[in-house]
């Protein structure tokens, strides 16, 4: 859904985002990420925690290429503006949905003006005495 939207396969993850897991044993559950620790690579997602021995929970840390995003966070308009506009003129194209067209007239002259040129043709002789 977002892909088509957006117009891109990927974004940066970032806090507030809703995300879907895609990988690993909470696969196909979904939450919102609390925090995005950028250093290590990791985030967290809100109720997904694991309970440790002396009975405190702690919240998992996934890798962002193992989420999907679902939901971008839209208090932030400039990144919002930025998700929509297609980067490169393939991408434009499909957007848009218009193909460039050759005008097939042009090409045809051009080609013709290449044949028309003549080539010179150099005796052994001349080729030598130029590289002298």
């Amino acid at each position: 859904e977002l892909r088509k939207e957006t117009g891109k396969r990927s974004l940066m993850v970032r806090k507030d985002d809703k995300v879907k897991i895609m990988r690993g044993s909470h696969k196909k559950k979904e939450g919102r990420i609390v925090k995005v620790h950028h250093k290590k690579a990791k985030v967290f997602i809100d109720k997904m925690t694991r309970k440790k021995a002396d009975g405190t929970e702690k919240l998992i840390p996934f890798k962002a290429s193992n989420l999907m995003l679902i939901e971008l966070e839209t208090k932030d308009d400039k990144r919002l503006k930025r998700a929509k506009k297609p980067t490169s003129k393939k991408e434009e194209a499909k957007v848009t949905g218009k193909k460039k067209e050759i005008n097939k007239e042009e090409v045809q002259k051009e080609t013709k003006k290449v044949e028309e040129k003549p080539v010179e043709k150099k005796t052994e002789e001349e080729t030598i005495k130029e590289g002298k």
